[in-house]
């Protein structure tokens, strides 16, 4: 969210290409939400919808992008342990808000959870990590093979998706602590979901690739600074703002519209 890039708006360093890019998901999750809302209520949008291929990958797409975007503008702020517990202290109120709201709808572990633990992790072991490209090149192929094996922990077993490598114990699928860590116990629900595994892989991903081609001299970046869109820019820049407020209020005027207008 606000966390992928912590400079300010008129920083020469700034990647504007990011930003944007940024912005493009924060609108692609809006729609998401929006659609998920009318679902909620049945107002033309079916469970199938959402919920079939189509629904899985787009879903899918925001959550990859968001999360990768973290990992990889890591190094980009000047204050990443503040960013890290500023974002997981707004998981914590997403979560709280929701158990009060909407229980049936609850969040609990969810994205901004993830990326405040993931940032704060990288804050204890950044200088651990290789610095040179051909260790870097070593660690992003390491985590990348770890997150597609890791990818279907939540369901119980290593694999990717419905490939399935073999089944985990149910031993570590016991309480809160170890969904917290990716292995939720029998009947857990949140609506927003994300374990430490297999997601902290993808953002390590992100982190490993920024060493590898986030060099401030680099053409990727050079080419990230003179490149933008600015309406895009500004979602971007202000997208955890943005994430903590646009379900309130799309789901604030689902709700109303449904009152009003949708009741039999």
């Amino acid at each position: 969210m606000d966390m992928l890039t912590k400079n300010k708006k008129n920083n020469p360093l700034r990647l504007h290409l990011l930003d944007a890019f940024r912005g493009i998901t924060i609108i692609s999750m809006i729609v998401f939400h929006t659609c998920w809302d009318l679902m909620y209520y049945g107002m033309g949008i079916s469970y199938q919808v959402l919920y079939g291929p189509v629904g899985y990958v787009w879903q899918q797409s925001i959550c990859w992008s968001f999360i990768f975007l973290s990992g990889f503008c890591f190094s980009l702020g000047k204050k990443p342990l503040k960013q890290g517990i500023t974002v997981f202290v707004a998981g914590v109120i997403v979560s709280v808000v929701t158990f009060l709201v909407d229980y049936d709808a609850r969040i609990l572990f969810g994205v901004l959870t993830l990326l405040g633990t993931s940032t704060l992790i990288m804050c204890l072991i950044d200088r651990f990590m290789p610095k040179e490209k051909g260790g870097a090149v070593i660690a992003l192929i390491i985590c990348i093979i770890l997150f597609v094996v890791t990818k279907s922990v939540s369901s119980g077993y290593l694999g990717f998706e419905s490939i399935k490598i073999c089944n985990l114990p149910r031993e570590l699928y016991a309480n809160y602590v170890t969904a917290f860590l990716g292995f939720p116990q029998p009947g857990f629900y949140s609506s927003d979901y994300f374990g430490i595994m297999p997601w902290l892989f993808l953002y390590m991903s992100g982190y490993f690739t920024h060493k590898l081609i986030g060099g401030s001299e680099g053409v990727f970046c050079s080419f990230c600074r003179r490149h933008g869109c600015r309406p895009l820019e500004f979602l971007g820049r202000h997208s955890l703002v943005i994430y903590m407020a646009h379900q309130v209020a799309i789901y604030g005027i689902v709700t109303l519209i449904h009152m009003l207008f949708w009741r039999n």
